[in-house]
């Protein structure tokens, strides 16, 4: 689970500053997936992959992005397009086009080049706070905002906050989501649950050794800093 991929110390960045990974350390955790034989996967495909219609490669990793900042566009896609990675993009369609977050025409661009969109609301309030009926905006209508731009399917969701509630995984049924990932902590999913994904969280003070641990693969051979 990743947020933002940029510099946060050099920009000054301080109320979201643990949501921040520095492209430096982005770049080598990038690198030691792809040197360590991971196979990235789109939460399209750990749906199908769930479901039973394909085969699990033999060392998985679904890269997630929430909030769809411009970042994403402008640092973190170079590196994964360096590698030949793939990854799933949560997107608040409020958000879209403003100063900090990618505009439309960069979604479709991104679309085009197999990075999945996927939904994280309409303007990312926390669901379980808000009765069903105001909560079906959040979950319809940014779908369809996002397919309208993309000319894909939304199927997969990406819980504002990891707030949810019975209401919420109803709607997703209900308009065809077919996976949600949550802020919950871990690397073991149920095929049984698909609403509710487990994720592990990438901060800004993780070094290599410990992003390592923390995915449950062999440590490095090389030391990398938390950032340069």
């Amino acid at each position: 689970m990743y947020h933002a991929i940029r510099d946060a110390e050099a920009e000054g960045i301080v109320d979201r500053y643990d949501l921040c990974v520095y492209p430096a350390s982005f770049a080598a955790q990038m690198r030691f997936l792809h040197e360590a034989g991971y196979t990235t996967l789109t939460m399209h495909q750990v749906a199908n992959i769930l479901a039973g219609y394909d085969e699990c490669p033999v060392q998985p990793v679904a890269l997630t992005f929430d909030d769809g900042t411009r970042d994403f566009c402008e640092v973190a896609y170079p590196i994964l397009r360096s590698v030949g990675f793939v990854a799933t993009v949560f997107v608040p369609t409020a958000t879209i086009g403003d100063a900090k977050h990618m505009t439309a025409e960069q979604l479709r661009e991104l679309a085009a080049q197999r990075i999945e969109i996927g939904s994280h609301s309409r303007d990312h309030r926390a669901l379980s706070h808000l009765p069903k009926g105001q909560q079906e905006p959040q979950v319809r209508g940014s779908r369809l905002t996002l397919e309208a731009i993309t000319g894909e399917p939304v199927i997969s969701f990406s819980y504002p906050g990891g707030y949810h509630n019975e209401a919420t995984l109803e709607l997703l049924r209900l308009y065809g989501y077919r996976t949600a990932v949550t802020t919950v902590r871990g690397t073991e999913q149920n095929p049984e649950e698909p609403y509710l994904l487990c994720r592990v969280r990438v901060r800004s003070t993780h070094d290599l050794a410990k992003f390592a641990r923390n995915i449950g693969a062999p440590p490095p051979t090389a030391a990398f800093p938390p950032h340069p």
